[in-house]
C-alpha cells in the first residue's frame, strides 16, 4: 500500500512538472507551440479521416457505409492538409473564435448591467465597466489576431505555470498531512 501510494505521489508530481514546463514554453514559445499543436492536428485529422474512407471501399457490398461517413473522412484529411501546410492558420483562427465569442459574451454582460440599472442595484457600473473591457478585448483580437494569438498563448502559459506551481505545493501538503496521520494512527493502534 504504501509502494502504491509513494508512486502515486511521484506520479502526480511528474505529470504537474510535465504542465510546468508546458506552461513554460506557452509562454517563451506561443509561436512555435502553436504551429506545433496545428501539425500534431493536421496529423491527427488525416489518421481519422483516413479511416472512414478505407471502411467505405470496404464494407460498400455490404451496406454498411454511407456517404456521409466517406465525405467526413474526406472533410477531415482536407482539414488536416490545410493545417500541415498552413501551421500559422490556427494561430489567427483561434483568436478570431476567442473574439468572435468575447463580444458575444461582453454584449451579454452590457444587457444584464442595464437590466441591473433598471433595478437600481449599484454594481451595475462594475458589470458594465468589465463588458465594455471584454468587447475592446474581443475587437482587438479579432483586428490584430497574429498578436492575440500570441498574448493568448503567453496568457495560457501564465495559467498553467501557476496552476502547475500550486498544484505541486498542494501535493507536498498533502503527503505531509498524510505522514502525519499515519503515525498518529499508529501511536493510537500501539496505546494499549
Amino acid at each position: 500500500m504504501r509502494d502504491l501510494t509513494k508512486r502515486i505521489f511521484w506520479a502526480s508530481i511528474a505529470s504537474t512538472l510535465v504542465m510546468l514546463l508546458f506552461g513554460i514554453l506557452l509562454f517563451i514559445f506561443p509561436e512555435t507551440v502553436i504551429k506545433s499543436v496545428a501539425i500534431a492536428m493536421g496529423v491527427i485529422f488525416i489518421m481519422i479521416g483516413v479511416i472512414p474512407i478505407i471502411n467505405y471501399f470496404r464494407f460498400r457490398a455490404t451496406g454498411f457505409t454511407t456517404t456521409f461517413s466517406f465525405l467526413l473522412g474526406i472533410f477531415c484529411i482536407v482539414a488536416g492538409l490545410i493545417l500541415l501546410m498552413n501551421e500559422n492558420i490556427l494561430g489567427t483562427i483561434i483568436p478570431i473564435l476567442t473574439g468572435v465569442w468575447m463580444i458575444i459574451n461582453s454584449i451579454n454582460r452590457i444587457s444584464i448591467s442595464m437590466d441591473l440599472r433598471d433595478d437600481k442595484i449599484p454594481f451595475w457600473v462594475i458589470t458594465f465597466i468589465y463588458a465594455i473591457l471584454t468587447l475592446v478585448a474581443g475587437v482587438l483580437l479579432i483586428l490584430d489576431p497574429v498578436n492575440g494569438g500570441k498574448l493568448v498563448t503567453k496568457t495560457i502559459g501564465i495559467i498553467i505555470c501557476v496552476y502547475s506551481t500550486l498544484d505541486v505545493i498542494d501535493l507536498i501538503l498533502i503527503r505531509i498531512k498524510a505522514k502525519k496521520v499515519v503515525k498518529e494512527v499508529k501511536k493510537i493502534i500501539e496505546e494499549p
